[in-house]
C-alpha cells in the first residue's frame, strides 16, 4: 500500500504560490487526460523497485503534490531543443524522501524527469512547521 503524506499550510495566501498552483494543476489535468509520460532513468527505475511502486503509483503521487512540496523552480530545461521550465517536488511515502522533477508541455503532457530518493535534504519554502 502507497500512502503520500501530503503537508497542510497551503493556504498561505502569498501570490508566489500562484504560479506553482497554476504548474499543478496543468500537471494533474494532463494526468487525467492520460498524458503522463515517465522517463525511464536508471535511478528512477531503481527507486520503483525499491519501493515496490508502478507507474500508476508515480502519476497518484504527483497528483497528489500541493505547493507546500515544491522545492524549487521553475528552471529552463536543460535540453535546448524540448526548452520549457522543470520544478521540483519532493514527497514522502512511506517514510522515503523522494526528489521529483516534472515538466508540462503541450507535446507530451505531464513529464516526469526524476522520481527517486532525495539525495540530500531538501528544503521546503513553502511548509509551515
Amino acid at each position: 500500500m502507497i500512502t503520500t503524506m501530503v503537508y497542510e499550510g497551503d493556504d498561505l495566501g502569498q501570490t508566489e504560490l500562484e504560479p506553482i498552483r497554476s504548474f499543478l494543476l496543468d500537471c494533474k489535468n494532463h494526468i487525467e487526460n492520460g498524458r503522463f509520460e515517465f522517463v525511464e532513468r536508471r535511478k528512477c527505475l531503481r527507486t520503483l523497485t525499491e519501493l515496490e511502486m508502478s507507474i500508476d503509483d508515480v502519476e497518484r503521487v504527483v497528483s497528489s503534490l500541493q505547493p507546500s512540496n515544491y522545492i524549487k523552480g521553475p528552471e529552463s530545461d536543460h535540453d535546448a531543443e524540448k526548452g520549457g521550465d522543470i520544478y521540483i517536488f519532493g514527497a514522502d511515502t512511506g517514510g522515503i524522501e523522494l526528489y521529483i522533477k516534472l515538466k508540462c508541455d503541450e507535446q507530451r503532457g505531464c513529464v516526469c524527469i526524476s522520481f527517486h530518493r532525495a539525495e540530500w535534504p531538501l528544503i521546503y519554502p513553502y511548509r509551515e512547521g
